[in-house]
């Protein structure tokens, strides 16, 4: 049973709806672990089924999701209401051959699903923002906008709420261990595409959910972004400057210096401003070297 306490976290509200999910027979219950894509654990599909179902009946009754969860105990596993919340923890590697089902047809990884939480994550932000900040400009809000829904922030909540553990990925994708963040990004949008489309089928306005789970999370990080403007976002920063003083782009050139995936200093930028050169810097991807260039730039040039 939930306790008031945990009733009232966000952080475990999501965690618990996330573990929930139902999955076929024989399929994987968690990440893949070892280096050659063992699964940690796995789960028949009559074990596990009824435990998940109760739990999942449970959470949205707390949530006060009756529609959904009226819907969710009349439905079957290969309803609608289930297979999107499974195939928003599944990344497309997990796959064995690549669907060719029909568009219309739900997807059998998170992509699609990622496609459109992009888009009911832009909404639930400036939603979000407009109530808690009304008197920022438009490009303030678009500013703190773009970082409340980078993949470094839903890098960050995914990981908060252990979906590395939940996600069913294929050995080759896991195999580079710089692309976790990513990809855990990528199904924290999947998972919000999910809920709004269950919603959805049940006639649940899911935007206030959304912005109620989202809300805290997302409190520190506006309000570290309105006493530095510039924080996590010097290329942003680089480009308002540039633009002010010269009325042009800075230019980013980047390389891979290291094979190593684990690598932290992986690829190195070079950033430059009418044939001169700012800064350089290095990172575990090309947009984090980018970054660390334009960062190192705003250092010399104040």
């Amino acid at each position: 049973m939930f306790t008031p306490a945990r009733e009232q976290n966000p952080a475990y509200v999501l965690l618990f709806f996330f573990s929930c999910r139902s999955r076929p027979t024989g399929s994987v219950v968690g990440a893949f672990n070892g280096p050659s894509g063992e699964p940690a654990m796995t789960a028949t599909h009559d074990s596990a089924r009824d435990a998940r179902r109760g739990h999942v009946l449970e959470l949205v009754s707390v949530l006060e999701f009756a529609t959904v969860a009226d819907r969710l105990e009349q439905s079957g596993v290969d309803q609608p209401l289930w297979q999107w919340l499974d195939a928003a923890l599944t990344h497309a590697s997990w796959m064995p051959t690549a669907s060719r089902a029909a568009p219309c047809q739900r997807p059998r990884n998170y992509e699609q699903l990622e496609f459109f939480g992009d888009a009911v994550l832009r909404l639930v932000a400036s939603d979000y923002l407009l109530d808690k900040h009304p008197g920022l400009s438009v490009g303030q809000l678009s500013s703190i906008r773009a970082q409340l829904v980078s993949d470094r922030l839903l890098g960050q909540l995914g990981e908060s709420l252990g979906l590395w553990q939940l996600m069913r990925i294929g050995p080759q994708a896991l195999a580079d261990p710089s692309a976790r963040p990513g990809l855990l990004a990528a199904a924290t949008e999947a998972l919000i595409g999910a809920l709004e489309l269950a919603c959805r089928h049940c006639d649940v306005p899911a935007g206030p959910l959304l912005k109620q789970w989202l809300g805290p999370f997302w409190a520190p990080h506006c309000q570290a972004m309105l006493a530095d403007p510039q924080r996590d976002n010097w290329k942003s920063a680089l480009q308002e400057w540039s633009q002010g003083v010269y009325g042009s782009l800075p230019q980013y050139i980047s390389r891979e210096r290291s094979s190593s995936h684990g690598d932290p200093e992986r690829f190195e930028a070079r950033v430059s401003l009418a044939g001169r050169t700012l800064g350089d810097g290095r990172g575990p991807s090309r947009k984090l070297a980018e970054q660390a260039a334009a960062r190192a730039a705003l250092r010399h040039i104040h």
